[in-house]
This record gives C-alpha cells, sequence and structure tokens, in this order.
C-alpha cells in the first residue's frame, strides 16, 4: 500500500514538473504577431485637416470709371468755362412778358453776351430737363431766351439752374443756381452770361432792359 502510494506520488510530481516547463516555455518565447495580427493594429493617419471657412475669396478688381462725354440734361462743372454769371444777376423782375399768366407763372430769361457785348444767338440754355435758344425770346433782348419754371411764383432756395451749351450738346458754362421767392414782384427771374474774357469789364456790362 505505501508502495503504491510513493508511485503515484512520483507521478504527480512528474506531471507537475512537466507543466511548470510547459508554462515556462510560453511566457518566456517571444510572441510573433501574425499577418492578420498587424493588418489590424496598424493605424493609418490622416493628412492634417485644413480649415477651409476662413479662406477669402478672391475679388474681382474694380475698373476705374471713365470720363462720358457731357450730355444736356446732366451738367456738370465746366473745367473753362467760356460763359461766366453775369454780375447783377440775378435780377429779380415782376412777369412783364407774359401779362395773360400774371401771377400764374414764374420763369427764368436773359441773354448771353460775347467778348465784345453782342448777343449770341442759337445757343442752348437748359434748366432742368427743360431747353430754350437763345435768339427765340425777343422780349428781353435780341438774343433772348425764357423758360417757364412754375404755374405760380414759390419759395426754393438753389432749387433750379441754368447752364448754356452749345448745340453739339457741349456746356460752355457752370450751372448757375438761384433762389426763387413766393412773390408775384420776383416771379421773373433774370439770368444772363457775359463771355469769360469779359470778366474783368463784366460790371460795365449793363442788363438789357426790356424789349417794348
Amino acid at each position: 500500500m505505501k508502495k503504491s502510494a510513493l508511485i503515484i506520488l512520483l507521478i504527480s510530481l512528474g506531471m507537475l514538473t512537466s507543466s511548470c516547463q510547459f508554462l515556462s516555455d510560453i511566457l518566456l518565447s517571444p510572441i510573433t504577431p501574425t499577418e492578420t495580427q498587424v493588418a489590424t493594429t496598424t493605424k493609418t493617419f490622416a493628412p492634417y485637416p485644413v480649415d477651409t471657412t476662413q479662406t477669402s475669396q478672391p475679388t474681382a478688381a474694380i475698373p476705374e470709371q471713365t470720363a462720358t462725354q457731357q450730355q444736356p440734361g446732366n451738367p456738370t462743372a465746366v473745367a473753362l468755362p467760356q460763359y461766366i454769371l453775369q454780375p447783377g444777376t440775378p435780377a429779380y423782375l415782376p412777369n412783364f412778358n407774359q401779362p395773360q399768366a400774371g401771377c400764374d407763372w414764374m420763369g427764368v430769361a436773359g441773354q448771353v453776351f460775347d467778348a465784345n457785348g453782342i448777343e449770341v444767338l442759337g445757343l442752348v440754355i437748359h434748366s432742368g430737363d427743360q431747353t430754350a435758344i437763345t435768339g427765340e425770346m425777343l422780349a428781353y433782348g435780341p438774343g433772348g431766351y425764357e423758360i417757364q419754371l412754375s404755374d405760380s411764383p414759390k419759395n426754393t432756395s438753389a432749387q433750379y439752374w441754368v447752364q448754356v451749351f452749345n448745340t453739339e450738346g457741349q456746356p460752355l458754362s457752370d450751372q448757375v443756381f438761384f433762389n426763387t421767392y413766393e412773390d408775384c414782384s420776383q416771379n421773373l427771374i433774370l439770368v444772363n452770361f457775359v463771355a469769360a474774357d469779359l470778366e474783368s469789364q463784366a460790371e460795365q456790362t449793363l442788363i438789357p432792359e426790356a424789349y417794348p
């Protein structure tokens, strides 16, 4: 009986020793990953993301405006005006040329004079979208013009203007702004132009009296 127990003990010790050696071989031997393991554990890195929300978009250059030919009804200042406002005008008079309208009328009228003080005929006078030709209204002289502004006198401040053009539409004077008054004795505004060469002697040029 003792002999059998000894044999069993020796066999058990042998098996235990073999098991320990097997475990030692497993723990101490290097582990080589398989291709499948490598494929599944390899990480890929995407490029660093670029923030495009702050990227400015190119804008087209704005071309500079080019000068356009002066057209009647779109007046601007003239670099070298050929005609200037005659000193003493605008002058305010009662409406003597439209007696039938009386106080139910307001307008601007006058003449244009050359360097010799002679009335210039055939020039175009603009006031807003209305026009007149010098020499057509003899009540104001040989080169007279007239433009009705309103059907009644009224108070305005630099609302109305007149400007001289030639027949080709080129401006010959600057715009001349003037006031108007709600007064029947001042409902005719007389605006004369003289040649720029006459500036030194313009004060000697008298405003022509109205023709009878």
